[in-house]
Formats: structure tokens, sequence, C-alpha cells
């Protein structure tokens, strides 16, 4: 099942932004100006003594643009002939040589990675024309933090996502040699895990099975703060529990789940949720209303 474009990235700038610690990105220069420009009638001034002799206002720093793009990499498991193997997107201001958070996109079944990434016209096959995809890059920019987007292509139309993270050490291998290795040039560095701040893992569709591997593989997975699923939640709640129920407290952890209806999906719901109750020492406390469910998540 397809999730809505418009809905994707937009939980993971919420997960994001609350979450984040590191500064946020400089505004760019044509809102800085205006702000710190006075006006010229509110000082007694007329304009044109205003301009003739007032000294500049400071300027901005200018920030480095945003970029997304689809790589090949001869190492990973194989896709399908003419997908780009991972797609990857940084905001405007994107810092490499600072701490970053890292958004990690798992596409489902009969999508694409770079289709789910991009916004602007791109070349979603190599050599192909190009084609607007659903914009999860520049939805993600909303949060306003030094963050990577990077999703990784699986088998075209495989049902069982190529099992590519089943094994333990297998996601963080992948992860260090993409940003070692695969994006280094575009980057201008290569960038290390050590320089994580954070890890959110956002999962569409069959995407949430790959998501369940990690979540109960990987090592990293104490290192994620936020999980977001769109209907994708097909196993994994016995680890999902566990995560949700070892945050740290000076570091909360998210979880949201979006399912539509069915009967697949939704008991994974019921499931996690029976779990974490059961756990918990506020389970006697009464569920809180779907109204303020809503404005606590957002």
């Amino acid at each position: 099942m397809r999730t809505h474009p418009l809905a994707a990235l937009s939980l993971a700038a919420f997960a994001l932004a609350p979450c984040d610690d590191a500064p946020r990105s400089a505004p760019s220069p044509s809102r800085a100006a205006r702000r710190e420009l006075p006006d010229a009638r509110a000082v007694g001034l007329p304009p044109r003594a205003r301009r003739v002799g007032a000294p500049s206002p400071p300027r901005a720093p200018s920030l480095s643009p945003a970029w997304e793009a689809g790589f090949t990499q001869p190492w990973a498991p194989p896709s399908l002939t003419g997908l780009y193997d991972v797609a990857a997107h940084a905001p405007p201001g994107f810092d490499p040589s600072r701490p970053f958070h890292l958004v990690v996109f798992l596409h489902g079944w009969g999508t694409n990675a770079t289709g789910a990434v991009v916004g602007a016209p791109t070349e979603v096959y190599p050599r192909s024309p190009p084609t607007s995809g659903w914009g999860l890059g520049p939805r993600m920019d909303l949060a306003g933090v030094n963050a990577l987007l990077v999703a990784p292509q699986f088998t075209h139309r495989a049902r069982n996502q190529d099992r590519w993270f089943s094994q333990r050490g297998a996601f963080r291998a992948w992860l260090d040699r993409t940003l070692r290795e695969t994006l280094a040039p575009r980057v201008g560095r290569a960038l290390s895990l050590d320089q994580v701040d954070g890890i959110t893992l956002v999962a569409a569709s069959a995407g949430g099975v790959a998501l369940a591997e990690i979540m109960g593989e990987s090592d990293l997975a104490r290192r994620v703060r936020n999980v977001v699923l769109f209907d994708a939640f097909y196993a994994g709640e016995r680890a999902i529990a566990s995560w949700l129920l070892s945050a740290p407290r000076a570091r909360p952890r998210r979880f949201v789940a979006l399912d539509c209806g069915g009967p697949a999906t939704a008991q994974h719901n019921r499931a996690l949720l029976a779990l974490v109750r059961g756990a918990s020492p506020r389970r006697s406390t009464p569920p809180p209303s779907p109204r303020s469910r809503a404005r606590s998540a957002w």
C-alpha cells in the first residue's frame, strides 16, 4: 500500500524538531536583513537620509544549498538494474563537520528510494527522463536541523524487502560504508557514525519489515530516537516495546504508527500498546482522549 507523500517526512520533521539538540540553521539572508533593517519612519528620519547616512546592517551568513541525489553502491545487495542503490538529501546549511541527525527511510513494495526522497524533477532511474517524486527530503527541511536523509533501495517489488538487515551488524555495516564512501564525494569529506547524534527510522508499508529487523538485530537500535510507521507495522512489537521502555529520561523516544484500519497492521498496534501498558508503572492511568493525544503528539 502506498503512503500519501505529503504525510511522510512531515511527521519525521515533527519528531526531529523537539529532540534535536544541535543549533538550528541560520535564517536566509533576505529574511534576516528584513528583521535587522530599521524602518526609517520609526526613527524620525526621511527615507533617503536613513539610507545614505546609516551604516549597512550586518549580513547574515549564507547557507549552503540543499541537495538530493541518487547513488550507486557496487558493494550493496543487488536491487534492480537501473535503480540507484541509495538516495540521499541534505537540507540548506547542512554542516558535515558538526554532529548531525540521521533519518533513514525504508520504502514499501512497488516504490523506490529515489522517487520517495526527491522533490524537484529528478532522474529516478539513471538516464531516465526527470520526474517529480514524493518530496520527503524538502519536507524534512521543515525541522530546521542539521540532518541527513538516506534511503536504501530494496529489490523492486520484492515482498520480503530482501531481508537486508536481518543479520546482526548488517545495518551498521551498510550505514558506515554509505557515510564514509558513498556520500563523501558529494559532502566533501568522509562522514562517521560517531557524528550521528540520533537516528529517526521512517518506514512505509513493506518497509516496516526491514525496520523491525533493524530494531531487533542492530546494535544501533539504542541510538534510534524516533520511529515513524505509515501502515507499516507488520512485526517487531516486542523489540519496539523494549526500546520504548528502556529510553533514558534525558533523551525520550517517540513512536508514531498510522494504519489504514486493516487487520494486518492494526493488530500489531494493539499488541504493542498491551506490552507497553503491561510494563508501565502508570498502567492504571486511563488512556488520554483523542484530542489530548493529538495535542501531545504534535
